[in-house]
């Protein structure tokens, strides 16, 4: 699960004016990385998002960030859960791998529910933001 590339997901946000939600992403999968053996290819993240992105190219500005916090949240990679040793693995406190190193053999199954609501990836994704989400409203 490659991040450093402008794959077709981060080409179409650099495209279509939400350029700066592409180093967002760039930190944030990378959390994940390790866990696409368990993914089917229509799951991995980049694919996922560059199918869903290309939908919603024609929406009005004003409902782009709605809907794109909204595909970002439903990725198929957010239901997925990691144990090991006895532990739950939190994407928001480490990676998959630094999980997986630490310790050892893991189990990866899906749930019927997200990790993450959808509130907590939009502050993920703010968070991670180069600039603070403040500044760009006053850009």
């Amino acid at each position: 699960m490659t991040t450093t590339n402008f794959t077709p997901a981060y080409q179409h946000l650099l495209t279509t004016g939400m350029a700066r939600w592409v180093p967002a992403l760039m930190i944030l999968l990378p959390h994940y990385e390790g866990i696409e053996r368990a993914l089917e290819p229509e799951e991995m993240p980049l694919n996922y998002l560059a199918e869903q992105l290309e939908q919603i190219g024609d929406t009005p500005m004003a409902d782009r960030e709605r809907l794109f916090f909204n595909v970002v949240a439903t990725m198929p990679l957010f239901y997925y859960r990691v144990a090991g040793n006895g532990k739950s693995w939190n994407p928001e406190n480490e990676t998959f791998r630094q999980f997986e190193h630490r310790t050892g053999t893991v189990s990866i199954w899906q749930e019927w529910t997200p990790h993450l609501s959808k509130c907590e990836v939009k502050n993920w994704l703010y968070a991670n933001l180069p600039i603070s989400g403040d500044a760009w409203a006053t850009a």
